[in-house]
């Protein structure tokens, strides 16, 4: 009867280890396949600007009297009761001689498909004006905002050389030839190790021997 019982308590004991192990897999599986935890935001595999984003910014701002929205980049999302979108627009107001800038534009849409702008912050940084022609020289921003080697090259250099400052870039916005390139380039900046990750706009001088310097940077502010 003593050998029964031992039996059975062997038996249950290497069951509970066998579940144990097969929950401790697939949590390991599930970490590994879901690195960004629920509720926060996940940065865009690409930051290309679909017929869908499109369609879904001029929902959220066709209430938005006094200015035109234009998408340029799509940045990160959220799963919430639905879905929060950031993507950087150009702002141009309604007037004449109008000077569009650069805003992160932050776009809940719900179960529904129903879309609204919950947060806009705006930056100082200048979007390309419009011109019946390009003017030579100029900035151009007719451009994919998908980042080139040459332009992650750009932002890693300046990168190295900021103090208390990291870069990552997000979205190249506009670029200029002159003796080199200058770039303007959407990045996340971390200010320190336990700093949360914001935005900037970068413009950056890339020289012909390879070097790179910031030129101008530019922050984003909420517009409340």
């Amino acid at each position: 009867m003593k050998k029964i019982i031992s039996l059975i308590l062997a038996g249950v004991m290497l069951f509970a280890f066998a579940a144990c192990s097969s929950t401790e897999e697939n949590t390991q599986e599930e970490t590994s396949e879901n690195p960004i935890l629920l509720g926060g935001y996940q940065r865009a595999e690409s930051p290309e600007i679909t017929d869908d984003i499109k369609a879904l910014v001029e929902k959220a701002t066709e209430t938005l009297l006094g200015a035109e929205y234009t998408p340029v980049a799509y940045i990160a999302s959220q799963v919430v009761a639905g879905k929060n979108h950031r993507i950087l627009c150009k702002i141009t107001p309604v007037v004449p001689e109008a000077v569009s800038t650069y805003a992160i534009v932050v776009i809940y849409e719900d179960l529904q498909g129903n879309a609204s702008v919950t947060e806009i912050f705006d930056s100082e940084a200048q979007g390309e004006a419009i011109w019946d022609e390009p003017v030579p020289g100029g900035w151009t921003d007719d451009i994919s905002p998908v980042l080139t080697d040459e332009v992650k090259t750009a932002v890693e250099t300046v990168s190295k050389a900021a103090e208390g400052a990291e870069y990552t870039p997000v979205a190249l916005l506009a670029q200029q030839l002159v003796a080199g390139m200058n770039y303007s380039v959407l990045c996340e900046v971390k200010t320190s190790a336990d700093a949360l990750e914001s935005y900037c706009i970068l413009h950056i001088y890339a020289a012909l021997d390879g070097s790179a310097e910031i030129t101008d940077i530019y922050s984003f502010v909420s517009a409340e």
